[in-house]
């Protein structure tokens, strides 16, 4: 997906320990997808084996427009992170003032950690096609 520098992405990470199937999951967070309109959004059965989650896993991709500077970034988090029940003055700015990180217990919709980057995804921040550097050949 492509961003402006007049975006900021959030990337919201869920979990729903109690919930049994996806079905489940879905029903539970539609409200949230409703009233954040995300560009991406992603629901999986968390890996017990791994035994840090139990349940299923959420991801909430946002964007959101931003003014220029840290604080159109911290601004930008605001609202999501309402939204998700998390407090947006846990927002942890990056050290070059262009993302940051907001980490919690748990809010009310088993949010956990928002992730956040101006103009990117803040997992991808070079964008999906950077990590493919073929001419694609073997597409042929």
């Amino acid at each position: 997906m492509r961003f402006t520098d007049g975006q900021v992405v959030c990337r919201a990470q869920l979990n729903l320990a109690d919930v049994r199937t996806a079905a489940a999951a879905l029903d539970a967070w539609s409200p949230l997808v409703a009233r954040l309109s995300p560009v991406g959004f992603q629901v999986v059965a968390a890996d017990t084996g791994a035994g840090l989650r139990r349940g299923f896993l959420g991801e909430l991709l946002v964007a959101v427009p931003a003014r220029d500077g840290v604080a159109g970034v911290v601004d930008a988090v605001v609202a999501p992170a309402r939204v998700l029940g998390l407090d947006p003055g846990r927002f942890v700015v990056d050290a070059d003032g262009e993302g940051g990180t907001l980490s919690a217990e748990s809010g009310p919709w088993g949010a956990y950690l928002l992730l956040a980057r101006r103009g990117a995804d803040p997992l991808e921040p070079e964008g999906e096609e950077a990590d493919y550097t073929g001419r694609g050949d073997d597409l042929r």
